[in-house]
């Protein structure tokens, strides 16, 4: 059996794992993923669909307006360069900004009390497993000791019964 110890709350341990998933939001896409297809609710890239809808300037002024509202654009293949080159081109497209700075924050808030109540719970359930292994550890100490003063009662208990049966014999012979 394997022994295990009580953990207890490390900071540095809690800091290291926030540390790794705000890392892991920055470069996440929020919604479904185009790339992996995977679904995550939280991430610093957005996907942002802009169409001409008849006008191909409007792809670009949209675009813009994501700048001024705080948005930046998002370095992935160069899509601010393929944005300029292909609205020609294209009737609409999808292209990936980064959320502001505000926004950013409040999900890193977010992001850090998931971590933390995540990581309070693994210590909490850690700390369980090992008091249940050792109530069983000692259950199982008890068992052997008892069968142990059980074994001992008995051995006493012939002993006493074997000395009484000799002293009877002893008796019978004597009185005949």
């Amino acid at each position: 059996m394997t022994t295990l110890s009580i953990r207890k709350s490390d900071k540095a341990e809690l800091q290291a794992r926030i540390d790794a998933e705000v890392a892991a939001y920055k470069m996440t896409v929020q919604g479904n993923n185009p790339f992996t297809g995977d679904r995550s609710a939280l991430g610093a890239i957005v996907p942002v669909f802009l169409e001409t809808k008849g006008n191909q300037d409007r792809p670009l002024v949209e675009f813009a307006k994501l700048i001024e509202q705080g948005y930046q654009p998002n370095a992935i293949a160069g899509l601010e360069a393929k944005l300029v080159l292909d609205q020609y081109k294209m009737q609409s497209m999808t292209v990936y900004v980064i959320k502001p700075e505000a926004e950013q924050a409040n999900d890193i808030a977010a992001i850090k009390a998931k971590a933390t109540e995540t990581y309070e719970r693994e210590l909490e359930d850690h700390n369980d497993n090992v008091f249940a292994q050792e109530a069983q550890a000692l259950k199982a100490e008890e068992a052997r000791i008892a069968a142990e003063l059980k074994a001992e009662d008995e051995a006493i208990a012939a002993s006493e019964f074997e000395r009484r049966v000799r002293e009877r014999m002893r008796g019978a012979r004597s009185s005949k």
